[in-house]
């Protein structure tokens, strides 16, 4: 028998979130309203009736840009408006109100960590089957794939799947004489060689203050040493490495700026460090203040760079949406290939904010790449992107309540406070327990 979360429940988890917590949710997806029949792949829904409107709930990046697209949306569907409700602060607790009221918002943006216990609460519809949808999920980045999938079932669609890079400043790199590094220890040998030259007083920014969402730079340093930390039995030898690093960079080297709560792209963009683990999109930003300054690498690994981390937001179908059939047609518009099948939304997005697109076969296109070139190396961005892994237990209901202990580890072991391997090991610990119960 499945056990439906209670409208309180729903709110306590996003309540929760907004702290970087989330309780314990159901064992199965469940849905307080039934789902609805897979959508045939391609296949654009019939027009609801005239006069609808739809409510579109997500968190207030760029809403000049995303009322373009609604406005190109309502242009498609003649008769029908689109509300956008922005969420202008505490978007975990304002979403999961969103969702269960009466009537409910009918399409929300997903943010990482969150999709899990909401679609566990039964807080949102399927689109269908991944069988149903394979032709449009066989388009995307692997690791875009596995964020809108669970179990089968397609939670939403892609606003955009973006994954961590190395930024640097090509001029302070130029004055080291070193060339881009493919190493931890390379990366630090050339951040002390910067600092004794006088160069830049910290080679590298990181932002690794505690979050409500995933510590990304954290991630993407463990997997481009190959590493992993959904690992209940004991912690990964890669993983204990890459934080060993950090407290060498941190205390002994001296190789991190301290403050870890500055936005590094800031701190990046005003010349005072060589280096910082970013999204790529934030290319964009740095070369637009600096043409041609700025440059991504895959992130140094321990041996050599194995991977990074990426993270897609989605558009999903709120369950208790008055309008089922008109929602799944705006996620499909917004976060799809759209009525035309050329992923036009993806497209204006990377123009007009350098968000990455989830879908693969974009990158073929001479425009896509024209768009990229003036602020990123379209090549530089197709390896790294090939190399990208998905936070792994995103879909678990426990994801947040997890990674916040991490977090809360990380900034142990950062200070001192903890070995490693100890931190590590207490990691699993609380995922063994969260699996548990």
């Amino acid at each position: 028998m499945i056990r439906r979360l209670s409208r309180r429940r729903i709110l306590e988890l996003g309540a929760a979130a907004s702290f970087g917590l989330a309780a314990c949710g159901e064992s199965r997806p469940a849905s307080p309203v039934s789902r609805p029949a897979p959508t045939p792949t391609g296949a654009i829904a019939a027009p609801p009736p005239g006069g609808t409107v739809l409510n579109l709930l997500g968190w207030p990046f760029r809403p000049d840009l995303l009322r373009q697209r609604l406005d190109a949306f309502e242009r498609y569907r003649q008769g029908i408006d689109v509300f956008h409700e922005q969420a202008l602060r505490d978007y975990p607790r304002r979403a999961a109100e969103a969702l269960t009221r009466k009537p409910a918002v009918d399409v929300v943006q997903t943010r990482d960590g969150l999709v899990g216990s909401w679609w566990h609460g039964g807080a949102l519809r399927t689109l269908g089957t991944e069988n149903a949808w394979n032709s449009v999920l066989s388009a995307m980045w692997p690791h875009a794939r596995q964020a809108a999938t669970t179990n089968g079932q397609v939670v939403g669609l892609p606003y955009y799947a973006d994954a961590m890079v190395l930024a640097y400043n090509r001029k302070l790199l130029d004055r080291t004489g070193a060339s881009v590094p493919q190493t931890l220890d390379e990366l630090t040998d050339i951040s002390r060689a910067g600092a004794k030259n006088r160069i830049v007083e910290f080679g590298i920014s990181l932002n690794l203050a505690p979050k409500v969402f995933t510590n990304l730079p954290w991630w993407g340093l463990v997997y481009a040493s190959g590493g992993r930390l959904a690992t209940p039995d004991r912690p990964d030898p890669a993983a204990v490495a890459v934080m060993e690093w950090l407290q060498d960079a941190t205390t002994v080297s001296h190789i991190i700026d301290p403050d870890f709560t500055t936005a590094t792209y800031e701190a990046l963009a005003l010349g005072r460090h060589m280096f910082s683990i970013v999204g790529a999109h934030v290319l964009r930003r740095l070369n637009h203040s600096s043409p041609g300054t700025f440059a991504a690498a895959p992130i140094p690994g321990i041996t050599e760079p194995l991977g990074t981390a990426a993270w897609t937001p989605l558009y999903s179908v709120a369950a208790n949406t008055p309008n089922p059939t008109g929602a799944a047609d705006l996620v499909h518009f917004l976060g799809g290939p759209g009525p035309s099948g050329d992923y036009a939304t993806a497209s204006f997005w990377l123009e007009h904010a350098g968000l990455i697109p989830a879908y693969r076969k974009l990158f073929d296109r001479a425009d896509v790449q024209d768009k990229m070139s003036p602020w990123i190396d379209p090549t530089s961005l197709l390896n790294i992107l090939a190399m990208a892994r998905p936070i792994e237990w995103i879909w678990k209901k426990w994801f947040l309540s997890w990674e916040h202990e991490m977090q809360t580890q990380v900034q142990a072991a950062l200070f001192g406070k903890k070995s490693a391997e100890a931190a590590l090991v207490e990691t699993a610990r609380v995922a063994r327990d969260l699996n548990a119960s």
